[in-house]
């Protein structure tokens, strides 16, 4: 049970990693394309143009739309935790 318990710990640890890179690679597209966007109006290169800056504005909206998620998957992520706790410590009391 406790070698079963430090294997999905494990795994899980895996999975958290891998999303930590996926992540820093979603947020870090739009923040090119902002940043990019934003030195290019500076140096004259594009337009200062409702276009211009309707693409900067949905690139935030892209990032905003990111953090949400990410804000939602931290709650989801804290009850889960919760929760195999507590059946953990169900678990420990049911076998005393």
């Amino acid at each position: 049970s406790f070698n079963k318990m430090a294997e999905q710990l494990e795994q899980v640890e895996t999975m958290r990693r891998r999303l930590i890179g996926d992540v820093a690679h979603e947020l870090r597209t739009p923040l090119t394309a902002i940043k990019g966007s934003a030195e290019g109006l500076m140096d004259g290169v594009l337009p200062a143009s409702a276009e211009t800056y309707q693409q900067i504005h949905n690139e935030a909206e892209r990032l905003s739309r990111l953090v949400d998620d990410l804000q939602e998957l931290s709650r989801v992520e804290a009850l889960t935790i919760t929760a195999v706790a507590s059946t953990s410590r169900e678990n420990r009391i049911a076998e005393l």
